[in-house]
């Protein structure tokens, strides 16, 4: 018997709404978005959180707390969940790559089958838009971003990709990056510490270095996007200007432009967040302007983005020791002014 709670919110959901088209697959360019943490254990919460982004025009969302349904319980909320969304037009980017927490390039059998258990079991899912596979992972590396939950080598990236894709061909597969480098930029921030499961041959000459590289964007995903966070950030000695923000940003999306293919939708992923909520930052650091904002914005589309999503939604609307932390409020209300000046562009 389903819980009282995911029974009445489903038969609410059912009866009216903003559905999407079953089986539908979201247009990048058309996407209005922002990442979320929030799961299916509070369906109150569920239920405001979803109704707030979409009168903000969110149509698509990644939530990092969403987890494959295991029990019948967890079933009934995770049911509930995916009817909030369709009700309130909000295609979901499910997280894969939880299932990979423990993978080693020596050994991922076990993680990689739980993935393709997830994709197996949710794959006639109406409301899930997109399998967001890998987050900050580059191929051998350990013990940094991604990397500190799981390591792959570049062919179990591609190998996984084409497995993926066998059970579901249609949905398409996102990774995202935080960094790019060159091979003297990856041999000068990183040493053998980082490659505890051996380190790549395609290290040692810049065009083998190159070709890995393109073939893990072109082979590894089907749209690439990249995560730039520059406001406040710890590792710049200028975190704050307009002209720095926008040249961490033109870097990066420009790097990925060049290495995607031409059919690869291009999504750059904008700060939305205080570094000091990470326990990062410097003491200057705070939650970006509204004119940060739009210059990440306009820097991403200016260096070749298709199109742009926030990260994050949930640092806006979480508490942090029970109260909201300076500036939290009015970055709401600016992004929430962002993502209709995107909506309208559509």
């Amino acid at each position: 018997m389903r819980t009282l709670l995911a029974s009445l919110i489903l038969i609410a959901c059912l009866n009216g709404g903003r559905a999407l088209a079953a089986n539908s697959t979201p247009d990048p360019n058309r996407l209005v978005g922002c990442y979320i943490s929030m799961g299916c254990w509070n369906l109150l919460q569920v239920n405001e959180q979803f109704s707030e982004l979409s009168d903000s025009g969110v149509n698509f969302v990644i939530d990092y707390a969403l987890q494959w349904p295991e029990g019948p319980a967890d079933r009934d909320n995770f049911d509930a969940y995916m009817a909030i969304a369709r009700r309130e037009g909000i295609s979901i980017g499910y997280s894969l790559f939880n299932a990979l927490e423990g993978a080693t390039p020596r050994t991922s059998s076990v993680q990689v089958a739980r993935a393709l258990a997830e994709v197996e079991a949710l794959r006639n899912e109406e409301q899930i838009g997109a399998w967001y596979v890998h987050d900050e992972i580059l191929p051998m590396l350990s013990g940094v971003d991604g990397t500190e939950k799981y390591s792959l080598s570049l062919g179990q990236m591609r190998d996984l990709y084409q497995s993926i894709r066998r059970i579901d061909p249609d949905r398409p597969q996102i990774c995202v990056w935080n960094q790019l480098p060159d091979r003297h930029e990856m041999n000068r921030r990183f040493d053998s510490r980082n490659y505890p499961h051996g380190t790549p041959d395609y290290l040692q000459h810049d065009e083998q270095f190159e070709q890995s590289m393109r073939s893990m964007i072109r082979d590894c995903c089907d749209w690439v996007m990249v995560d730039c966070y520059p406001v406040g950030a710890h590792w710049l000695d200028d975190g704050h200007s307009i002209e720095a923000i926008s040249y961490e940003v033109d870097a990066l999306v420009r790097r990925a432009n060049e290495l995607r293919r031409p059919s690869q939708p291009l999504i750059l992923v904008f700060q939305s967040f205080d570094w000091r909520m990470y326990g990062k930052g410097s003491n200057s650091a705070s939650f970006p302007s509204l004119e940060q904002m739009r210059a990440m914005v306009q820097a991403g589309f200016n260096a070749g983005a298709d199109n742009v999503l926030a990260y994050s939604w949930f640092d806006l609307v979480r508490k942090v020791d029970g109260r909201s932390p300076a500036g939290q409020q009015r970055c709401l209300a600016d992004l929430k002014q962002i993502l209709a000046e995107l909506g309208s562009r559509h």
